[in-house]
C-alpha cells in the first residue's frame, strides 16, 4: 500500500476552541486529491479532524509512475499550504511520520521507522503521555514493548488498535471523502488584504482545488466566480464584499492559464475596503475527456495555445477589443461576416455550399461606383472580366431603420471577377439603380495586392483527381518487394494529393515510427496495418470447385488470396500487432504462414479487412471469397 498524509498549516489567528477553519482547509485539500485516488479521507482526532490521507496504490501507472506521482503531489501539495507531506505503507503511519517531520516510511522497515517515533506522533498514545513518561517510555517503540496484557488493562483499547494499524498488524477503517455534485469552497486569508491583486495568493490555493475537483469529474470549466468579504471591523460603510465572474471560450481545468486569466481581471478591480475571506464558485461546467495519448511518441510542441492567448489579451484590453470574425448564414456579401469578442463560444460552422467565382479577401464599407466608357467599367483602365456573373439576390426579409425610416437591405447584383492592368484582380458587380439606369461598383479585392494575381491565378483551376487514398503500400521493410522508405512514401503521398495514406508492410510493422514521424511533419493522415499471404488447406485447393463446409455452414475460400488488415483505433493496433507476433512465433525465424482455416475474425476486432484475390480466380472462387468475408467479417 502507498499511503499519504498531508498536514496543512493552521492560520496564526484561528482560535483554538473553534476547528472550523481548519476543517475547511482540510476539505478543500480532500477536493484536490479526489483528482488522483477515490480513496481519500479526513484522519480524525477527538476533537476534529487534523490531516488528509489518501491511497495511491491503483493510481501509480496511471500518472507516470511512482516517482512521476510523489512529484506531482509534492510540488502542488505546497501551494495548497500543505507544510508535512509523508508516505507509509499505512495511513496512520504516514500521519505519525508527518506529525514527527520525517518523509520518506519507505527508508527502512516499518517498524524500525515508528519505533523511533515520539509519543506525540499518534493521538491515541499521546493522550496518556504523563503515564508513560512515568513508566520511563518516551518513544513508540518503547510503549509498544511493554507487556500487551498490563497495556489493555492499564490504558484504553484505543492505544493497542491505535499501534496495531500503524504497524500493520490491524486493518483500518476510513470513512472515504465523496465528491461533492457542485465546488464552493471558502478560505480565510492569512492577512488582510487591500489590493486586488493582491487576493490571487489565496485565489490560486482555491484554483488548485477546483481543478483537481473537475479533474475528479473528468470536466472543465466555462465560467466561474471569485467572491470576497470585506473586514467590517476597519470599513462598515464599504459593503458586505464583492466578486467576480471569469469565463472561459473553452472548457478547461488547466490551472495556470486560469490563474493568468484571473490575474488580468484582478488588475480592473479596486477594493473598497480589505478583504479577509475569499470564496471560489463553479458557475458552468461541461464534461472535458483528457487528451488521448499516442502509441507513438508526438512531435514536440513549441508556443501556446491560441485560443489561451486570445482569452488573456481580452481579459487585460478588454471582451469588445479583441474580436474573431464570425460566419454567417447569409449569401450577401456585407452581411456575410459578423464580428464577436474572441472569449465568446463558437458556434458551429454552417455546411454551406461555396460559390463556383473566387471571393475576395476582404470588402469595402461601401462599395465604389466605377465610371464606363463603351459600356465597360473603368478601374485604373478598362477591366477584363474573367468569371461570372454570380447573381446575389436577396434581403426583403432584412428590415432595418435609415433616416429615421423603415427600410430594406434587398440587393440584385451580378457578380464578377475582374482584372485590372495596373490593380490587378477585383471584385465587380453590376446592378440596376432605381432609375432603371445599369451600374457598376468595386466591392472588394484579394488581401494579397502584390504582385498583382496574373489571369491564370483568376480563374477556377479544374477539378484534379477526387480523394484518393492508397490503401496498400509497401514499404523497403516488405523485403524484395517495397523499395521506398516509409517516410519517402508519406512524402510522395503529400506531392500526389492523397488525403491519406495506409502502411501495410507483409506480417510486419518495422516501419510505423518512421511513417508516423514523417506523417506528422507532412500533417498526412496516416493509417497503419500489415497484409498476408493467405493459403487455402489442400484438401480444398481445387481450381474451381467449391469446397464443402466443415464445421461452419459458410465454405472457406478454394483460393490463396492477399489479406490486408487495417487498424481503427488503439485497439485494432493491439489486435494486430498480436496476430503478426503469432504468426512469426509458429514459424521459423523470417518467415510466417497463414492458412484460411486458421484466421479468425476474432483476432482482429477493430480492424478493417480487404481481400486481393489473384487475376486467375475464377467466378466460383471469388463468390466463395466473398460469402467467407461477409460471413466472417461483415459489420
Amino acid at each position: 500500500m502507498l499511503w499519504a498524509a498531508l498536514l496543512p498549516d493552521a492560520p496564526p489567528h484561528e482560535p483554538p476552541s473553534d476547528p472550523s477553519r481548519r476543517t475547511d482547509a482540510l476539505t478543500g485539500i480532500a477536493l484536490w486529491c479526489l483528482q488522483f485516488t477515490p480513496r481519500v479521507a479526513l484522519l480524525e482526532t477527538v476533537a476534529a479532524p487534523c490531516a488528509v490521507a489518501m491511497e495511491l496504490e491503483a493510481s501509480v501507472r496511471l500518472f507516470g509512475g511512482k516517482r512521476r506521482l510523489v512529484e506531482r503531489v509534492r510540488d502542488e501539495a505546497s501551494a495548497l499550504g500543505v507544510t508535512q507531506l509523508s508516505w507509509a505503507p499505512t495511513s496512520l503511519a504516514a500521519l505519525a511520520l508527518a506529525r514527527a517531520g520525517r518523509s520518506n516510511g519507505f527508508a527502512a522497515p516499518l517498524a524500525d521507522v515508528l519505533d523511533a517515533l515520539p509519543l506525540d506522533a499518534l493521538s491515541a498514545v499521546a493522550a496518556h503521555r504523563a503515564t508513560l513518561a512515568r513508566l520511563g517510555c518516551t518513544t513508540l517503540g518503547q510503549v509498544r514493548a511493554l507487556p500487551r496484557g498490563g497495556v489493555s488493562r492499564r490504558f484504553d483499547a484505543a492505544l493497542l488498535a491505535a499501534l496495531d494499524q500503524a504497524y500493520g498488524l490491524r486493518p483500518e477503517a476510513h470513512r472515504w471523502v465523496e465528491l461533492p455534485d457542485t465546488f464552493a469552497v471558502r478560505l480565510e486569508l492569512m492577512a488582510r488584504v487591500e489590493l486586488a491583486p493582491a487576493l490571487l495568493f489565496g485565489a490560486r490555493r482555491l484554483l488548485l482545488q477546483m481543478c483537481g475537483w473537475l479533474a475528479a469529474r473528468h470536466a472543465g470549466v466555462t465560467a466561474f466566480t471569485l467572491r470576497w468579504w470585506h473586514d467590517a471591523m476597519r470599513s462598515k460603510a464599504a459593503g458586505e464584499g464583492g466578486e467576480l465572474t471569469v469565463r472561459t471560450a473553452q472548457p478547461t481545468r488547466d490551472v495556470e492559464h486560469l490563474t493568468r486569466l484571473l490575474a488580468e481581471h484582478l488588475a480592473h478591480v479596486v477594493l473598497s475596503a480589505a478583504v479577509g475571506d475569499v470564496q471560489l464558485l463553479a458557475l458552468e461546467v461541461c464534461p472535458l475527456a483528457p487528451p488521448s495519448l499516442s502509441l507513438l511518441p508526438e512531435p514536440r510542441q513549441t508556443g501556446e495555445n491560441l485560443a489561451l492567448v486570445l482569452e488573456r489579451i481580452a481579459a487585460r484590453l478588454g471582451p469588445e477589443r479583441v474580436l474573431r470574425p464570425l460566419l454567417c448564414e447569409d449569401h450577401r456579401a456585407e452581411w456575410m461576416t459578423h464580428w464577436q469578442p474572441a472569449s465568446a463560444p463558437v458556434a458551429r460552422s454552417s455546411n454551406q455550399q461555396g460559390v463556383d467565382i473566387p471571393q475576395p479577401g476582404f470588402v469595402l464599407a461601401q462599395p465604389l461606383r466605377l465610371a464606363l466608357r463603351d459600356h465597360r467599367p473603368l478601374y485604373q483602365g478598362v477591366l477584363q472580366l474573367l468569371a461570372g456573373p454570380h447573381r446575389v439576390e436577396g434581403g426583403w426579409w432584412d428590415r432595418t431603420v435609415a433616416d429615421g425610416q423603415p427600410a430594406t437591405r434587398h440587393v440584385a447584383r451580378d457578380y464578377w471577377v475582374a482584372l485590372s492592368e495596373h490593380a490587378g484582380v477585383l471584385w465587380v458587380f453590376q446592378t440596376r439603380l432605381d432609375d432603371e439606369q445599369i451600374a457598376w461598383f468595386l466591392h472588394g479585392m484579394p488581401a494579397a495586392a502584390d504582385p498583382p494575381i496574373p489571369l491564370v491565378a483568376a480563374i477556377p483551376a479544374a477539378p484534379a483527381i477526387p480523394d484518393y487514398a492508397e490503401l496498400r503500400c509497401l514499404s523497403n521493410f516488405s523485403f524484395l518487394r517495397g523499395a521506398s522508405q516509409p517516410e519517402e512514401l508519406v512524402e510522395r503521398a503529400c506531392q500526389l494529393g492523397y488525403t491519406a495514406l495506409a502502411l501495410s508492410d507483409e506480417c510486419s510493422m518495422a516501419g510505423a515510427v518512421r511513417a508516423h514521424v514523417a506523417a506528422k511533419e507532412h500533417a498526412m493522415p496516416l493509417i497503419l496495418g500489415s497484409q498476408f499471404q493467405v493459403a487455402v488447406d489442400e484438401a480444398h485447393a481445387g481450381p474451381d470447385e467449391v469446397a464443402p463446409p466443415l464445421a461452419s455452414p459458410v465454405p472457406l475460400p478454394t483460393t490463396p488470396f492477399v489479406l490486408t488488415v487495417l487498424a481503427c483505433n488503439l485497439n485494432g493496433w493491439g489486435n494486430l500487432c498480436q496476430f503478426i507476433t503469432r504468426l512469426r512465433r509458429a514459424s521459423p525465424k523470417g518467415t510466417y504462414r497463414l492458412v484460411v482455416s486458421d484466421l479468425h475474425a476474432s483476432e482482429l476486432a477493430d480492424c478493417v479487412v480487404i481481400a486481393s484475390p489473384p487475376r486467375s480466380a475464377t467466378q466460383a472462387q471469388l463468390m466463395s471469397l466473398c460469402r467467407w468475408l461477409q460471413a466472417g467479417f461483415a459489420g
